[in-house]
C-alpha cells in the first residue's frame, strides 16, 4: 500500500520524523521478540488514500529499516539503516534487513534468545 501511495506518511499536521538511530532500533528489536506494539491509527480521505493520524514513527521506522521509505523531499529511497544497541538480540547488533534480517540471522537471534522469559522463537 505504501509503496503504491495509498498510505500518506507524512501528512501536513504530524510532527518530523525525530527519533534516533537506538530507538528506531529498540522499535525494531521489540517487534522482532513480539512485543505488542500500540495500534496505527489512519484516516480515510474522500480519494481512498489513507493519512497516518498516529504511528508515524513506528511506520516510518519499518519501512526505513526494510530499505522502503521514500524521503519526501527527494522522492528517492532512504538509505536503510542497520540495527544498534540491541538488548535482547545482541548478535543482531549492526545487521541490514536486506541483507541479515530476511535470512538467517534472525531465526538464529530468537532461538538463541528463547530461553529469556516472555519471549520465544
Amino acid at each position: 500500500m505504501y509503496r503504491d501511495g495509498d498510505i500518506i506518511i507524512n501528512p501536513n499536521f504530524q510532527r518530523l520524523f525525530r527519533w534516533d538511530i537506538e530507538r528506531k532500533s529498540r522499535l525494531i528489536e521489540s517487534i522482532l521478540v513480539r512485543i505488542p506494539l500500540p495500534s496505527i491509527f489512519v484516516f480515510e480521505l474522500p480519494n481512498s488514500k489513507w493519512e497516518i493520524i498516529d504511528g508515524l514513527q513506528r511506520l516510518s521506522t519499518v519501512l526505513e529499516f526494510m530499505g522502503e521509505l521514500i524521503d519526501p523531499d527527494t522522492g528517492k529511497i532512504c538509505k536503510p539503516a542497520a540495527l544498534v544497541g540491541t538488548q535482547y538480540l545482541p548478535s543482531l547488533r549492526g545487521a541490514f534487513w536486506a541483507d541479515d534480517l530476511k535470512h538467517s540471522r534472525i531465526e538464529e537471534a530468537l532461538l538463541h534468545n528463547s530461553d529469556l522469559r516472555g519471549f520465544t522463537s
